[in-house]
């Protein structure tokens, strides 16, 4: 008989043995779900099924998790071992109980994932993959007694131009330094250890945001009293009144802002009025004032707290 070659979905089916009416092969590794069995005799060409197309169907297998707990706050790094994984990030979905883990990497064998907050508990893990779905049962636990926690901060609010000190108190940091975000943006750490942190706030837009208190190996702090879920920073920006409300068209104006959120550092600060630049001459938590450039229009100041940036418009 001529050469036989097998491949399912694209992977070769490694021949054994083959006759007039029987072919054996071994199925190599390939991605979870169901994929047709295509089939080549020497010279002759494919085969053609003699009814629907033949499939064969790679099930997803979960056979192990390093490690095996970690912070009820999420951010643990963990490997997850197993089988017909697809190499694709965004076409595998995992789950640590209900919580998604955040995939990193991943082959066919081995994903590599960021656990997210959850209670306290015995989780499965979960892999899915083209509809196929692989678990291993009660395999992560989250602990509470490793968690680290965060007891108070300084201060729960600031400026949106950042730049100001934030000191966090709590147990289980660590003696190494591990990292600080407030949401997006890291918070630059100037004294760490395992029960208070000091770091620089950074810049971030109106709104409130996590504080996370990642240790590594563990995972992310939560606030005491919080059960899973992490402390909060409010980042403030608004005016409440600007004075006086008409100046000339030649500019030379000195407008006085009042409001919260606004920066000790004038740099940091930019004020317009429409779409014509008012220079800051000072700078104050509570209160800005600026000297208005000429225009040949009519502007309408309103408050709309809008932040692109470090700047501040009106």
């Amino acid at each position: 008989m001529q050469e036989v070659n097998v491949t399912i979905g694209g992977t070769t089916c490694h021949v054994t043995s083959a006759n007039e009416t029987i072919v054996k092969c071994t199925a190599g590794q390939s991605i979870g779900g169901s994929h047709d069995v295509v089939m080549k005799i020497g010279n002759k060409g494919f085969a053609t099924p003699s009814s629907r197309p033949i499939s064969f169907t790679y099930e997803v297998r979960v056979s192990g998790i390093k490690p095996a707990r970690g912070s009820v706050g999420g951010g643990t790094l963990v490997t997850i071992s197993g089988s017909g994984f697809d190499v694709t990030p965004d076409d595998n979905s995992v789950t640590i109980g209900d919580s998604i883990c955040d995939i990193v990497n991943v082959t066919m064998t081995e994903i590599s994932c960021v656990t997210t907050s959850h209670d306290t508990s015995n989780a499965s893990v979960n892999v899915a993959v083209a509809g196929e779905v692989g678990s291993m049962l009660n395999a992560f636990w989250y602990n509470s007694e490793m968690t680290p926690v965060v007891s108070s901060l300084s201060t729960s609010e600031g400026s949106v131009s950042g730049g100001e000190q934030l000191m966090v108190h709590g147990t289980g940091f660590g003696s190494h330094q591990g990292t600080v975000n407030i949401g997006p943006q890291p918070c630059k750490v100037t004294m760490y250890s395992d029960v208070l942190i000091k770091c620089t706030t950074p810049a971030n837009a109106p709104g409130i945001y996590d504080v996370l208190v990642c240790v590594d190996g563990i995972g992310c702090a939560v606030e005491a009293g919080l059960r899973s879920r992490p402390p909060q920073y409010k980042y403030i920006l608004y005016v409440s009144s600007i004075s006086p409300e008409h100046g000339s068209v030649f500019g030379g104006t000195v407008l006085t802002l009042v409001g919260r959120g606004f920066s000790d550092n004038t740099s940091a600060i930019a004020v317009h009025v429409g779409g014509v630049p008012c220079n800051v001459l000072s700078s104050r938590g509570t209160n800005i004032m600026c000297r208005t450039e000429a225009s040949s229009a009519v502007h309408s100041v309103d408050n709309t707290g809008i932040h692109p940036g470090n700047s501040l418009d009106f």
